[in-house]
């Protein structure tokens, strides 16, 4: 998790400023602190100019993988610590920027857990992240969850 993001204030609430850690060119964000490229919007919907269009896509486990292999260009799933590093303890509740990724958090608890590629050390569970609360949980391959992609630079 991070802490060092500038807030905005947007209609009297504060929101995470996008040029600390992300910098967004279109549908892609770029973290300036590891340089992944993530999508901008979830796995469903497109980046129309002001925000994110379209229904997000929820999958298990196998479904998302295979989503991410189909949109190519070295798109995939994000580990755990990839994915929790969109957490942001300074950006107040939720604890994310909402400026470079605008639908991480919807509001809804239950449509706002992505997936990871991360096996817990449990049976049959992989770590997710919940981004309304920040807090990461684990989901058996089956459960349909939100799915966020990332890339190494090109």
């Amino acid at each position: 998790r991070r802490r060092h993001t500038r807030y905005i204030s947007v209609t009297g609430v504060q929101t995470c400023a996008l040029p600390i850690c992300f910098a967004a060119d279109g549908e892609v964000v770029r973290d300036r602190e590891t340089g992944l490229e993530w999508r901008r919007c979830a796995l469903g919907t497109r980046w129309d100019g002001k925000d994110c269009a379209g229904a997000r896509a929820f999958l298990g486990l196998d479904a998302a993988e295979a989503a991410a292999a189909q949109e190519g260009d070295g798109w995939r799933l994000p580990d755990i610590k990839e994915l929790y590093q969109l957490l942001d303890d300074d950006c107040g509740t939720p604890p994310v920027d909402r400026v470079g990724f605008p639908d991480l958090v919807s509001g809804r608890d239950e449509e706002d857990v992505y997936w990871t590629t991360t096996p817990m050390d449990l049976a049959d569970l992989w770590y997710c992240v919940e981004f309304q609360h920040g807090f990461a949980d684990g989901h058996s391959r089956g459960i349909s969850l939100a799915v966020r992609l990332v890339r190494k630079p090109k």
